[in-house]
């Protein structure tokens, strides 16, 4: 397991925090008490809100307060109770960042979501249990006069108060007042009384400079003596993301995806995680790996609050499905075309020679056949019957004569003339798989005639000739990323808006 914190407690026994996975390791996880050997392991089926234990401290009453991404177990020591505090209770956020003691009757908690202020009626004593229910709770956010929400560290002075560490541009200090008498009023926040790693602003600025120049090696030399610099704190987050970025930039998706996943999983609290999921999808879909980029974009729909990045993954992830299907397509008609010219190959062999050409034609039938179920379509191989029309066959296989165009379309290059099949020509039938069709309803299947452009198929659909990237975008297999240069006769996919 990959261990996040140690600890003793009064009796001089060692427990251990430790993570159960993240999307590059899988492990047990949980909480270990180690004396001689590992006696104790606790974990969910103990009674733990979640075997991801992030960070464990223990109190002076033997109670160990346990950070887990299902909010705060305490478990104290020598009683064996478990207590649970989350956002039922009053948490603001299950992403939490930090935990402060005052006194054994109040706790600081630092969340993604504001700062938490619990305080418990009842004097806590050694070997009682914390409750979880008799604790009033005041939340301390944005509206309050904290520059953001997002509070990444908490300090206590008995005389000074409550220092809050946060995040915005530079790290930001202010302080609240624990008065018991008040709610605790924020006195002195918005005065910024110093900056830290002004210098690693700077540095970025420079690094900055030298990525407009192409020059990515001296950005990257500023980039890691940042992370060297910053271990563990503020700043190491953001050099990595941006190592990440300057290798995606230059071409090298490998070294680009190894520091995507280095962020998520050296800092899994950040806020940067979701864009580092967003680059591994965006990689992976110039990779074609369409599954991959759909679950990558998902994961930094999870990971962020912001519902500007959670809109832009929604259709990160609507944009992968169509390129997905689109891409599927596009090799469905690639084999079909292969297909054609084995069967023809195969008509004109002589006997002696059909063994090797018959197997290689079942070879790609299959391929076709799993690439076509990939787009979401059933893929059959009709050899014309006399009498077969076009009409006829749309009729029987699509359900609808009026799909005709449909049919041509599957067999381009394999039918010149729609009012001309012959008998025993070979050609490709696509029908949509049961289950699709609603995935489908959210594009349009639109009929290219040749000498159209992208443009004038925006301006048609949309009503503004700006968005043909968003119909370039579904079909980048098939169109150039122009948007006026011509087109032939095909069928592309359209995004419903």
């Amino acid at each position: 397991s990959q261990i996040t914190g140690l600890a003793f407690d009064s009796q001089n026994q060692l427990w251990i925090s430790c993570l159960s996975k993240n999307d590059f390791y899988s492990s047990s996880g949980g909480l270990i008490r180690f004396d001689d050997s590992l006696s104790v392991v606790m974990r969910e089926k103990n009674g733990l809100s979640s075997n991801n234990v992030k960070s464990i401290f223990v109190d002076d009453m033997d109670n160990l307060w346990l950070n887990t991404d299902k909010g705060i177990t305490i478990y104290n020591v020598l009683s064996g109770t478990m207590k649970y505090l989350n956002e039922k209770n009053g948490l603001p956020s299950l992403v939490i960042r930090d935990v402060e003691f005052a006194d054994s009757n109040q706790l600081w908690v630092c969340t993604n979501s504001g700062i938490a202020r619990l305080d418990w009626h009842e004097q806590l004593t050694r070997g009682s249990a914390v409750s979880d229910q008799t604790a009033s709770v005041i939340i301390y956010s944005e509206k309050d006069g904290l520059l953001t929400n997002d509070i990444r560290r908490a300090a206590f002075h008995p005389e000074h108060g409550v220092w809050v560490g946060t995040r915005r541009g530079s790290f930001s200090i202010g302080r609240l007042n624990p008065d018991q008498d008040d709610e605790g009023t924020l006195t002195s926040y918005n005065k910024k009384l110093f900056e830290i790693n002004s210098e690693s602003e700077s540095l970025f600025e420079r690094a900055q400079q030298y990525i407009e120049t192409g020059e990515y090696d001296k950005a990257r030399e500023i980039y890691l003596d940042v992370l060297d610099r910053s271990g563990t704190q503020n700043w190491a987050d953001d050099a990595v993301l941006l190592l990440a970025k300057s290798y995606e930039m230059e071409g090298n998706y490998e070294e680009s995806q190894k520091y995507y996943e280095m962020l998520i999983s050296n800092y899994p609290e950040s806020d940067l995680a979701s864009e580092a999921y967003i680059g591994i999808g965006m990689i992976a879909e110039k990779n074609n790996r369409f599954d991959e980029a759909i679950n990558a974009y998902s994961r930094a729909e999870e990971k962020t609050d912001n519902k500007s990045v959670v809109n832009q993954t929604q259709i990160l992830k609507q944009k992968a499905e169509i390129r997905k299907i689109s891409h599927e397509r596009a090799q469905t008609e690639k084999l079909a075309a292969l297909i054609s010219e084995k069967t023809n190959e195969l008509s004109a062999a002589k006997d002696k020679d059909t063994d090797q050409i018959t197997k290689e034609l079942r070879e790609l039938e299959d391929l076709a056949r799993k690439s076509a179920k990939a787009a979401g379509y059933q893929l059959r191989l009709y050899k014309v019957k006399p009498d077969d029309t076009l009409w006829d066959l749309s009729r029987q296989f699509l359900g609808d004569a009026n799909k005709w165009k449909d049919f041509f379309v599957a067999n381009e290059g394999k039918i010149s003339d729609p009012n001309m099949i012959y008998q025993g020509q070979t050609i490709i039938v696509l029908t949509l798989e049961k289950g699709y069709k609603e995935k489908l309803e959210k594009f349009l299947t639109y009929n290219v005639s040749a000498g159209e452009d992208l443009a004038t198929i925006a301006v048609k659909l949309y009503g503004d000739e700006q968005k043909w990237e968003l119909i370039y975008q579904a079909n980048r297999e098939k169109c150039p990323n122009s948007p006026k240069k011509s087109l032939p006769a095909m069928q592309i996919f359209v995004p419903v808006e």
